[in-house]
């Protein structure tokens, strides 16, 4: 895998930023797992994401807890004294003989008139509760107003990185179509040059992973022009790059780099001219890579056509 065309292909954001499918998402912590430049770009990205929760974030005001919590201990407490019995009047009580007339001719069986307590106010406790709901409300609307700014800027970030998806879409398209421009470019003289008898054709065939694959190489000993077929060739791995060499008296000449696959199966492409070769080789190495390659990178090799 080429981790730093991973990274910066954007799906790490999106996976950061919960935009990815269930399968994607799975494959993302793999490769996290796996590789540690990815884990660590995941990582970079959370803490990213949080600095900026934390910078935009509302704490409502610490009184607000205060207040609501005091109420609430409050209206406890009222309702643990209400529930206790009432003491009843007694006449050896000389405050509730006051609340009684005794009558001082009547000697009957005295029937005591009954106390009416009235409620006791509620103004104080609706006023407390109308703060508590106050301040209730004042942190619902916070919160709601933190949910839409982070609501519009999601879909910021997401308007954003669809249109950097479809901005670097267009870039490869174009890019596509001058690669294909340009490899098509020496066919309009591929069938003139082939005609040259100084023209030899080499035919190479693949072998163990690449069996099945064929590349044809035109050289001009007199004008040094190279040019390639790549019939039946796959694309290379990610990080790779197939290359074609030169040999003569056992040294490597460099004659460049070519593109695979379904679209290059017809184009001839124009590869670096070449003085001297007694045999091509082509080889799998990594992208970049100017060196001679190894025995193991070697996938085809053939004499030149006498």
């Amino acid at each position: 895998m080429d981790v730093q065309h991973y990274i910066s292909s954007g799906i790490l954001e999106s996976y950061v930023f919960g935009m990815l499918p269930e399968e994607e998402q799975i494959e993302v912590e793999i490769a996290a797992l796996q590789y540690p430049d990815i884990r660590a770009a995941v990582r970079a990205l959370q803490q990213e994401k949080e600095r900026f929760v934390q910078l935009y974030a509302i704490t409502p005001p610490s009184v607000i807890k205060e207040k609501i919590l005091a109420i609430i201990h409050e209206e406890e407490a009222a309702a643990g004294n209400s529930m206790e019995l009432q003491p009843k009047p007694s006449l050896s009580d000389p405050t509730s003989q006051q609340q009684y007339k005794l009558p001082s001719s009547n000697h009957h069986t005295i029937k005591p008139k009954p106390i009416i307590h009235k409620p006791a106010s509620k103004s104080s406790s609706d006023l407390k509760w109308k703060y508590a709901t106050a301040a209730i409300i004042i942190v619902l609307v916070g919160s709601v107003l933190l949910n839409f700014f982070f609501f519009n800027a999601s879909n910021d970030y997401e308007g954003r990185y669809k249109e950097l998806i479809a901005t670097r879409e267009k870039l490869d398209e174009q890019k596509e179509q001058q690669n294909q421009t340009a490899y098509q470019s020496p066919s309009n003289n591929t069938n003139s040059s082939l005609k040259d008898p100084d023209f030899k054709l080499t035919h190479l065939e693949g072998t163990s992973n690449y069996e099945g694959s064929s590349i044809d190489i035109g050289w001009n000993n007199h004008s040094n022009a190279v040019l390639l077929l790549a019939q039946l060739m796959p694309l290379p791995p990610n990080g790779k790059q197939f290359h074609l060499w030169a040999i003569h008296n056992s040294t490597f000449k460099d004659a460049g780099v070519f593109n695979t696959g379904a679209n290059m199966t017809k184009v001839w492409q124009q590869m670096k001219e070449i003085k001297n070769a007694d045999s091509f080789i082509i080889s799998l190495q990594t992208v970049g890579s100017t060196t001679p390659p190894a025995k193991e990178e070697i996938i085809m090799s053939g004499h030149r056509t006498q």
